[in-house]
């Protein structure tokens, strides 16, 4: 297994994801990446949670960033949110059905922001990538910042 394929089982263990060996359905390894590459493509973090906002996710990304429960998202409120290309492009750069990444991402994305947002703030754009690099090494999992 490569490093990155280690480094992407360790960020799924800490958000709580099911492992590739574990369950074959899972998420995608490159899910992350795809992540960092569309919040890269819409403005970065702040463009990426304005899109979900705009789309009417507003109560649920307000939830991802703020200290208390994460909101659920589905996949079709995701599918929706990003677009079909964007979805599409996900899935394609992590390698699985459209409908398996959108549903990927409804899990995913609401623990990375929550992860990403540890004390309620949005990193700066010059910041966010780092903070996803602290992430793959485990530097802002020690229990998040809530019980949830």
């Amino acid at each position: 297994m490569g490093i990155l394929n280690q480094l992407t089982g360790q960020i799924k263990g800490k958000l709580g994801l099911p492992q590739a060996d574990d369950e074959p359905q899972g998420p995608p390894g490159g899910l992350l990446e795809a992540v960092v590459a569309l919040a890269s493509s819409t403005g970065g973090l702040s463009g990426l949670l304005q899109q979900l906002r705009d789309s009417g996710l507003q109560e649920q990304v307000a939830s991802w960033i703020g200290l208390g429960e994460n909101q659920p998202v589905s996949a079709g409120q995701i599918h929706s949110a990003l677009g079909e290309a964007q979805v599409s492009d996900i899935a394609l750069h992590s390698g699985v059905p459209t409908e398996q990444a959108a549903a990927s991402l409804a899990q995913f994305l609401p623990k990375l922001i929550d992860q990403l947002t540890p004390n309620g703030q949005i990193p700066s754009e010059d910041n966010w990538q780092s903070e996803v690099g602290n992430l793959i090494e485990g530097h802002l999992f020690g229990g998040g910042k809530d019980s949830h």
